[in-house]
């Protein structure tokens, strides 16, 4: 009799522990989903600034931007990092403009906007900048998660 309360007291054992790992690699998860999500919405927004600058803010340019949903219509960021992107981007296209003027190769002609602008959103400085955002953010607003 005493080996089977035992062995009842190891089964109740298991499921909490079992249970209480589901219950926080959930969190983990959400947590995780969160972070891509904010690191993915800050790159696209510099890549569509980026895509304004590098097009001088045209009308086409404007209606494509317009049209597309990529990124989220909410203030995700902050105004602070939408200053950064937006100077990102103006930097960007500083060097969309000394490129197109500067180097001429016999094959091309004009500004390289798509390649300069798609180099800035695989760039390790853009991904580590979005990263540190995230985890600033998640520091800032911590204390909130306790309510």
């Amino acid at each position: 009799m005493g080996f089977r309360l035992n062995n009842m007291n190891i089964k109740k054992t298991n499921y909490f522990i079992v249970f209480v790992m589901v219950f926080y690699s959930c969190g983990i998860q959400r947590n995780l989903k969160e972070r891509l999500f904010l690191v993915e919405d800050y790159k696209k927004n510099y890549f569509i600034s980026c895509l304004g600058y590098g097009f001088n803010h045209s009308k086409a340019i404007i209606g494509i931007i317009q049209e597309d949903n990529s990124v989220s219509s909410e203030f995700l960021q902050g105004k602070r990092n939408y200053r950064i992107i937006d100077s990102l981007a103006r930097i960007t296209r500083k060097e969309i403009k000394r490129d197109s003027i500067e180097i001429n190769y016999d094959d091309s002609r004009g500004k390289r906007v798509f390649s300069k602008c798609l180099k800035g959103y695989n760039s390790k400085l853009l991904d580590s900048l979005a990263k540190t955002t995230y985890k600033l953010k998640v520091k800032k607003y911590k204390h909130y998660s306790k309510y």
